[in-house]
């Protein structure tokens, strides 16, 4: 009797196994947010920023996990854990800006350059956050 339950648990514990592994390596792979298909809320950086230091329930009941396309001026660039590539866009005269994480890290701009980027907001730290940026030509 025990033999036969472990044999029914190991069976068990291979097929969630498998499950775990076809969800994380293929199906989430495959199945990405293709952000040039999707419309997105065009705003400023400084008035997204705003809108978020003024009121954050209401700026995350309109963009969080929305696409939005900010524009603003490049204020640093750097690099994040994973070797992404991240930016800081709106003005250096705001207490809060715009963090973007790249999808593509290629070049085309530099710090000063205004520069239009689409992406998914995922919310407020003390900056707004946006994840996944494909820069807009």
């Amino acid at each position: 009797m025990i033999k036969k339950i472990l044999i029914i648990g190991s069976i068990l514990i291979l097929l969630l196994a498998a499950s775990v592994y076809y969800y994380v390596f293929v199906y989430s792979v495959q199945n990405h947010r293709d952000l040039n298909k999707e419309m997105a809320i065009s705003i400023s950086a400084t008035d997204l920023s705003k809108a978020f230091m003024t009121n954050e329930q209401a700026a995350n009941q309109k963009y969080l996990n929305k696409v939005i396309e900010v524009k603003g001026a490049v204020l640093s660039m750097d690099y994040d854990q994973t070797h992404q590539k991240t930016i800081l866009i709106g003005s250096e005269m705001e207490l809060s800006n715009v963090f973007v994480t790249l999808k593509d890290s290629s070049k085309g701009f530099k710090i000063g350059d205004t520069v239009r980027i689409k992406a998914v907001c995922s919310g407020f730290l003390s900056d707004v956050v946006l994840i996944d940026g494909v820069l807009q030509r």
